[in-house]
């Protein structure tokens, strides 16, 4: 059950660096390029899957790491795309033409990036608070247990 905990969490932190990959090279992203950010995908997937796998005493554990994983990226998140909502606003004041056709869009960019920031924050922040919740039932298994043995010694 690690390993598929492991595998699915890592497949979540993976889609998500794939994302911020798009996100900031979506101007070069042709059919060339697809390739290679699907191999940056499956790589991000092996990678965070072996690290939230590794030492992991249980699924709460790995799914514990997954959300310290998510929450920092989600962080991340928020700097990624104010980096594309700046690339977007710049592009508009050149005319440079992104995708389907040209971007007019100028203060648009600037309140899209400001709720994905908000957006974000409040992901991480979900993130951390399921990594809390995680780590302190794993803890109460491992208390209740300790307190049941000195317990049945004294008895």
């Amino acid at each position: 059950m690690k390993l598929v905990s492991a595998v699915m969490a890592g497949f979540f932190a993976g889609f998500v660096f794939y994302a911020f990959a798009w996100m900031l090279f979506m101007e070069f992203t042709s059919s060339d390029s697809e390739p290679y950010l699907f191999f940056l995908f499956i790589a991000a997937w092996i990678i965070s899957s072996f690290s939230v796998y590794k030492g992991a005493e249980s699924p709460e554990c790995v799914w514990a790491r997954g959300a310290l994983v998510g929450a920092a990226e989600w962080l991340l998140a928020g700097f990624v795309t104010a980096i594309m909502g700046s690339r977007i606003w710049l592009g508009a004041q050149k005319g440079v033409a992104l995708g389907a056709g040209r971007m007019e869009i100028e203060g648009e960019a600037a309140m899209i990036s400001a709720i994905w920031l908000g957006l974000c924050f409040v992901l991480s922040i979900l993130c951390l608070l399921m990594w809390f919740f995680l780590r302190r039932t794993n803890m109460g298994r491992e208390i209740g247990t300790n307190i049941s043995e000195t317990f049945q010694g004294q008895a």
